[in-house]
């Protein structure tokens, strides 16, 4: 049988709107959430921080 775990973090969040894409960025700029070199990882961040900004400033 094998054994599953399931690891939960906290990773803070944005205190104003105004800082939602910069924390998107660095979330997803950060080498244990994207594991990619960082000449790709760079501009895939700034491209998902750029898409999904305007979408959490909804929520």
């Amino acid at each position: 049988m094998s054994k599953k775990a399931v690891i939960l973090f906290n990773l803070g969040g944005p205190d104003e709107p105004g800082a939602i894409q910069p924390f998107l960025f660095n979330l997803f700029n950060d080498p244990a959430i994207i594991d990619l070199p960082g000449l790709i990882r760079w501009p895939l961040a700034k491209f998902i921080s750029a898409r999904r900004a305007p979408v959490a400033k909804e929520i």
